[in-house]
């Protein structure tokens, strides 16, 4: 096949694309950038010197459909887990609602160029969205299109260039832009008064779940894998804590904790040393056979889906309060230790499960400078906790 050519003609005064050879006819244009825009859309590098016929362009729903099939086939041989597959069905469903005139999923994706990406679809990505957030459904959005070019529906990437730009404290918590919104912040989520009233809210399964998690800042993960094995109840000279050396993984398996950092040790307050001795006295003996401290009735691995839906969300609503997540109730747990207990932003750190000290000062960098400005004086978990009921 020719490679389609330009010419100007001079009676129309337009600029002419002869695509015929590769079946796109003689489209016509008012400037030559926008026929040279249009050429691009047909051809690949000039390195390569190949073309997409465009009688074959496919539309970009077709591309994620194509990229969630290979990603499907990814999961199956074990390349990848079934949360992490899961976590790019959730954001293809995001990306087949955003705009681009028409919807983006009927666009033709050979029509999809790096400029009007930037200025319609990235805005699109940010709204509405934390930082990393953002950034992850950026990296699937790219993905995407890597996928296209490989199964050969265009020739170049236009999306290869998409950047989000660098926003000051972008890992921190705490949205300061969440009341321009109309929204609550975190931080008024999150208090102690909302948290005590979530917990009453909760029937007495999840209550137990939702209290470790608020009170030792576990990840969901981490509990849902935790075994009688952690919990040293302690003695006349040793308080008690919660060993946590291992956690759920994407695919469901048992394995370590997130990372290195996460293998820690966390002192339990006494009011969840009396919950634990209680539960682990009144559990169903169906329950005990692998050891799990909150099983299913069955006695497997809990659902952290059920945790949500049907554990906090709901006892949210029985509160009266605006909905707070697991994970959420582990950045209450930081916000205890940050303004209450005293602590260093080391021992933040190594309770939190952090990676490094400059990681939790990026992810609480707001609240530690509040902290650090307002000096309030220790008091210990038990006595704040009892105090806030």
């Amino acid at each position: 096949n020719k490679m389609p050519k330009i010419w100007k003609d001079k009676n129309r005064k337009r600029f002419v694309v002869d695509a015929r050879d590769i079946g796109g006819g003689q489209p016509s244009f008012k400037t030559e950038g926008e026929a040279i825009e249009k050429l691009r859309s047909w051809t690949s590098d000039d390195v390569l010197g190949k073309f997409i016929d465009p009688g074959k362009a496919v539309n970009f729903k077709t591309c994620i459909d194509a990229w969630l099939q290979s990603n499907q086939q990814r999961e199956d041989f074990g390349d990848i887990g079934a949360g992490e597959l899961g976590n790019m069905v959730n954001n293809a469903r995001h990306i087949c609602k955003f705009s681009f005139g028409p919807k983006l999923v009927d666009v033709l994706v050979s029509d999809l160029r790096a400029g009007p990406l930037t200025k319609i679809i990235l805005p699109q990505i940010r709204v509405g969205r934390a930082p990393a957030t953002a950034q992850k459904l950026l990296v699937h959005f790219k993905a995407i299109f890597k996928d296209a070019v490989l199964s050969e529906f265009i020739a170049y990437d236009p999306a290869r260039d998409l950047k989000l730009p660098k926003t000051s404290n972008a890992n921190d918590v705490e949205d300061v832009t969440a009341s321009r919104r109309g929204e609550k912040s975190l931080a008024e989520r999150i208090t102690r008064s909302n948290v005590a009233d979530i917990i009453s809210a909760a029937d007495e399964k999840h209550r137990r779940i939702i209290e470790m998690i608020a009170f030792t800042g576990c990840r969901v993960g981490e509990l849902r894998a935790a075994t009688w094995d952690q919990i040293d109840f302690g003695d006349e000279d040793n308080g008690a804590i919660f060993r946590i050396d291992r956690a759920i993984k994407k695919g469901g398996k048992v394995g370590d904790p997130k990372t290195s950092s996460g293998f820690r040790s966390v002192a339990l307050d006494d009011d969840l040393v009396t919950m634990l001795r209680e539960w682990k006295i009144s559990q169903p003996l169906e329950e005990r056979g692998k050891n799990l401290i909150f099983p299913t009735r069955e006695g497997n691995i809990a659902d952290g889906d059920n945790w949500r839906n049907r554990g906090i969300l709901l006892a949210c609503k029985k509160a009266g309060v605006e909905n707070v997540t697991l994970r959420e109730l582990r950045h209450f747990f930081a916000s205890i230790l940050i303004f209450d207990s005293g602590i260093s932003e080391a021992s933040v750190t190594e309770l939190m499960g952090h990676t490094d000290i400059n990681f939790t000062k990026k992810q609480y960098a707001t609240w530690l400078k509040s902290g650090k400005r307002d000096k309030e004086l220790a008091q210990k978990l038990t006595e704040l906790r009892r105090a806030s009921n």
